[in-house]
């Protein structure tokens, strides 16, 4: 493949033959690469093999058109372009466009997608952040370790995961892009073959992991809450559902997207048929986890009703059950998935900003939302903090106290006095807090 410093000097001088000639550039695409155009005769058409780069299909040919006067018809337009662009490419651009779809609407529709980009790489870093805050305190209070927690752990890992990856990408976008607009040579993961292949497989292994660990939490709830005896969770069953489940259907969609697509970093795949191998999977866990959901109100429902409260009592319990259990059962995405591809751009601007702004929630702030609900929130974990807190701040005001009239000896043993002390207060708490643990 040429490149523009081979092409200058192959277009240095012109044809020794005489007559009438266009002369030859470098016509830059994409990523640094283009096609060289040669000195061509007047009145002649050459053909060139399309690059082979993201979004254009190689085995095209564009064509120019070298006019009498010297000069090439539509220089500065890309009308002989089109003919290399990837027929997936065009798949996505007939899937947001509309013929009746003005200017405005397109810069509409591009604005807000370019804001809920920035939207979306806030809710990420948020996310990571949290999901980190909240692994790192189910791992280090004691009281707090039990079956449900051991859970939430798995899912919160899986959502960490997931979040790294899509940042990564999202990062390796922008400097793409960058390296586009500006002709530039930076290193990103597209410019190694197969390594953004795999990164894309990764992402949607990670994301179905999110979604089968969602289903595990459904199925332990579910359980816990109708059988008579609940026994002993099957965490070896957990595990294979929530990470080796996921291998199956992720690599039978890599395989055939290998096959059958020649696109670059699989750009755009999930507007391909093939995408449905993972998809519904994933679509048919929400709606059992939705299934789940309601039966686990219906019964809390019941069971509030046999308490006899009030029926407005019965009725927020309720709705805070769900509202809890929703973002943890991943039920929310269920919401989106009746836009199909996304709104077009003759589509309500309403729809648009709802879509594309609400749809952030769903996805970058979802580790966030669940951390929050289900440990941030929790009465039981805010209260180890603030104990672990005054422990710490008492230890430091009487380390003062005594550090000029003890030894270190002594501080040690006061130290260690203080830790059991506080350890008696959290095993004690943990007892008296236990019909509102997280467990």
């Amino acid at each position: 493949m040429a490149t523009q410093e081979a092409c200058t000097s192959l277009n240095a001088e012109p044809p020794v033959s005489g007559g009438v000639h266009c002369s030859g550039f470098w016509e830059r695409l994409f990523e640094g690469r283009g096609m060289c155009w040669p000195w061509t005769s007047a009145n002649t058409s050459v053909n060139l093999p399309c690059p082979d780069t993201f979004g254009f299909d190689s085995s095209q040919f564009a064509t120019r058109y070298c006019q009498d006067d010297g000069e090439w018809v539509d220089f500065d337009k890309l009308h002989h372009i089109t003919v290399c662009i990837d027929k997936e490419i065009k798949i996505i651009i007939n899937s947001i466009e509309e013929d009746n779809a003005t200017k405005a609407d397109l810069e509409f529709l591009q604005e807000t997608i370019h804001g809920s980009k920035i939207l979306e790489i806030v809710g990420y870093s948020i996310s990571l952040t949290g999901l980190f805050i909240a692994l790192f305190i189910f791992c280090y209070f004691r009281s707090l370790q039990c079956d449900r927690t051991t859970i939430h752990k798995q899912l919160f890992l899986s959502l960490l995961i997931r979040t790294i990856v899509d940042i990564i990408l999202y990062v390796d976008n922008v400097y793409r892009l960058d390296a586009f607009l500006n002709a530039s040579e930076l290193p990103t993961i597209a410019k190694v073959k197969g390594l953004c292949e795999t990164f894309e497989c990764i992402r949607q292994y990670t994301r179905f992991c999110v979604f089968t660990w969602m289903f595990v939490e459904g199925l332990y709830l579910n359980g816990m809450i109708t059988a008579a005896v609940f026994q002993k969770p099957n965490f070896k069953l957990y595990h294979f559902i929530g990470w080796v489940v996921p291998i199956i259907p992720v690599t039978a969609w890599a395989i055939t997207m290998h096959y059958k697509t020649s696109q670059l970093c699989w750009f755009g795949a999930v507007h391909l048929p093939y995408y449905w191998i993972i998809e519904a999977p994933r679509l048919l866990i929400l709606f059992i986890n939705l299934a789940f959901l309601i039966n686990i109100i219906r019964i809390l429902v019941t069971k509030l009703r046999e308490s006899n409260t009030s029926e407005t009592q019965q009725v927020r319990k309720a709705v805070k059950a769900a509202i809890l259990l929703a973002p943890l059962l991943g039920v929310i995405s269920l919401l989106f998935l009746f836009f199909g591809d996304g709104p077009k751009a003759n589509h309500s601007r309403v729809v648009i900003v709802v879509y594309f702004y609400g749809g952030m929630l769903v996805t970058p702030f979802q580790g966030f939302l669940v951390v929050l609900l289900h440990c941030f929130m929790h009465g039981e974990v805010r209260m180890l903090i603030r104990r672990k807190w005054a422990g710490w701040r008492s230890t430091q005001r009487l380390g003062r106290r005594r550090m000029s009239s003890t030894t270190t000896t002594d501080f040690r043993m006061m130290s260690a006095m203080i830790s059991t002390s506080e350890s008696m207060r959290d095993s004690s708490s943990a007892t008296k807090y236990h019909y509102s643990s997280v467990c």
